[in-house]
C-alpha cells in the first residue's frame, strides 16, 4: 500500500515532466534531463530517494515509434504494475541557504534553500544573528519554526524569534538594527534535506532587512515611597536609557486625575 501511494504521487509529479528535455542517444534510448522545477518537485515529495521507492509507468499516448503511415504507440506500463528502477543514483549534494530575510518588526527570520529540507530536522538553536564589526553574535536559543509541519520538503522556512531571544538581540546593539549589521551564521546539524543530507556550517551576508517600526509600550510600573524613593517603569521592548526624561511622566490619584504631579516640573 505504501509503495502504491508513493507511486501514485510520482505519477502526479511525472505529469509535469513536459518542462524537462528529452534527448535520444539512439533509437533505443531516451534521456530526459530534468528541469530545475521538476527536480525540486521530486525532491519535495517523499519518493525516488532510494531504489525501493522508485517506479515508472508509461501511458500509450506518451511515446510512439517511426512507423508509417500511423506510428505505433508504446506499450503502456500500468500504475498497478509499475516498472522498478534498474539503476538508482542518490542525491549527494548537501542543501544550502541561498537567501535570508530578517524582519525586525515582526521578529521573523525567513530562510530560502537550494533544495527542499525537512522541517522536522531543523534545530533553530543552531542559527545565530551576527555582526562582525562589533563582535555581536546571538544564538536563537528559544526561537521556533512557525512554518506548518509537513512530511514533504519545503524550500522556504520561517522562524519566529522568541521574546527572550529578541530582547537579547536588542541588547546586542547595533546588531540587527540595519541591513549592514545583520548577518546570519549556522552550525552543524542545523537541518537536513529530504534525502537526509545535513547542511554544512556556514555564514551569509546576502540577506534583506525590515526595520523595527513598533513603538515600545509601557507594561506597568512600581512606586517605592520608602527610602530610597524610586519609580520603576517596565517596557515591552528595549529602550535607550539616555533618552529617558521625566518631563512627560505624570503621577495621579485616579483616572479622572483629581490630583496629579508632573515629575519634570
Amino acid at each position: 500500500v505504501l509503495v502504491r501511494r508513493l507511486y501514485e504521487t510520482l505519477l502526479l509529479v511525472a505529469s509535469s515532466l513536459r518542462t524537462s528535455t528529452a534527448t535520444s542517444t539512439d533509437a533505443l534510448i531516451v534521456d530526459v534531463t530534468l528541469s530545475v522545477e521538476d527536480t525540486l518537485n521530486l525532491k519535495i515529495l517523499p519518493i525516488v530517494k532510494a531504489a525501493d521507492e522508485t517506479y515508472l509507468s508509461v501511458s500509450a499516448e506518451t511515446i510512439s515509434d517511426y512507423a508509417e503511415p500511423l506510428p505505433n504507440p508504446v506499450q503502456p506500463i500500468s500504475e498497478l504494475n509499475p516498472l522498478p528502477v534498474a539503476s538508482h543514483t542518490p542525491d549527494t549534494m548537501p542543501p544550502e541557504i541561498t537567501d535570508f530575510a530578517f524582519d525586525a518588526d515582526s521578529d521573523q527570520l525567513r530562510l530560502t534553500f537550494s533544495e527542499p529540507i525537512l522541517i522536522a530536522s531543523v534545530d533553530v538553536a543552531r542559527l545565530r544573528l551576527v555582526y562582525d564589526g562589533a563582535r555581536r553574535d546571538v544564538a536563537l536559543a528559544e526561537s521556533a519554526v512557525s512554518t506548518p509541519s509537513s512530511d514533504s520538503g519545503v524550500l522556504r522556512l520561517t522562524v519566529q524569534v522568541s521574546r527572550n531571544d529578541s530582547l537579547v538581540v536588542h541588547r546586542a546593539f547595533p546588531l540587527a538594527t540595519a541591513q549592514q549589521y545583520t548577518s546570519l551564521a549556522w552550525g552543524t546539524a542545523l537541518l537536513t534535506d529530504t534525502s537526509g543530507k545535513a547542511i554544512l556550517p556556514g555564514r551569509t551576508i546576502n540577506g534583506s532587512y525590515t526595520p523595527d517600526t513598533s513603538a515600545p509600550a509601557v507594561e506597568g510600573f512600581d512606586l517605592d515611597m520608602d527610602s530610597p524613593e524610586r519609580l520603576t517603569i517596565r517596557f515591552d521592548d528595549i529602550i535607550v536609557a539616555a533618552t529617558v526624561t521625566a518631563d512627560g511622566v505624570v503621577l495621579q490619584d485616579a483616572p479622572a486625575r483629581n490630583h496629579s504631579y508632573n515629575l519634570g516640573l
